[in-house]
Parts: C-alpha cells; sequence; structure tokens
C-alpha cells in the first residue's frame, strides 16, 4: 500500500484517477466520489489471475488531499508474489503526480 497528498481536492484527483485508468486499461468497477473510493481491476492473462486495485481519496482539508492505493491479486491464493501489486501501486501514484502537475 502506497500514500500521497496532494495541494488540490478532492474532486480533481478523482477525476483524474478515472482519467489514468483509462490510459492504463484498467477497469473501473467501483467509484463513489461521495466515499472517496475507486475500484479498478487489471484482466487476467495466461501469466496471472489479474489484480484487484483498490484507491481511497481523503480530504485532508479545501485544497489537500490524500490518496491510499493498495493492489492485491485477484486469485484467492498467491504463491509467488512477482511484484506487480507493487508496481501497480507506484504507477497509479506517480502518474497521478504527474496529471495533477499539467
Amino acid at each position: 500500500m502506497l500514500e500521497s497528498t496532494f495541494k488540490v481536492g478532492k474532486k480533481k484527483i478523482f477525476d483524474v484517477i478515472l482519467e489514468i485508468a483509462t490510459d492504463l486499461d484498467l477497469e473501473v468497477t467501483e467509484k463513489s466520489l461521495g466515499k472517496g473510493l475507486i475500484k479498478l481491476e487489471h484482466p487476467g492473462s495466461p501469466l496471472s489471475f489479474g489484480n484487484i486495485i483498490v484507491i481511497n481519496i481523503m480530504s485532508k482539508s479545501t485544497n489537500t488531499s490524500a490518496i491510499r492505493v493498495s493492489s492485491r491479486s485477484a486469485a484467492v491464493i498467491q504463491i509467488i508474489d512477482w511484484g506487480t501489486n507493487a508496481r501497480w501501486e507506484t504507477e497509479i501514484i506517480e502518474s497521478v503526480k504527474t496529471n495533477i502537475l499539467r
């Protein structure tokens, strides 16, 4: 799980994450601005069961928000961790940083 804080409002981060999800070919399975929640899925492949990514967005103040990104394998049991979950968490945080600055 990774967390980062940004000097923008909750709605802006929510919208940016939805754009990033599209760019990364992630399926939005649940979204709620009121709950500050976005759930994404990366489909499986012959080498992977896929990933479930949960993003929580919290308002710290009027113009400051934090996001918490966690990723796990879609498989109920995962024997080997190939580092994919950490890569998704890092990719989303870095993409939010990049998109907020433009």
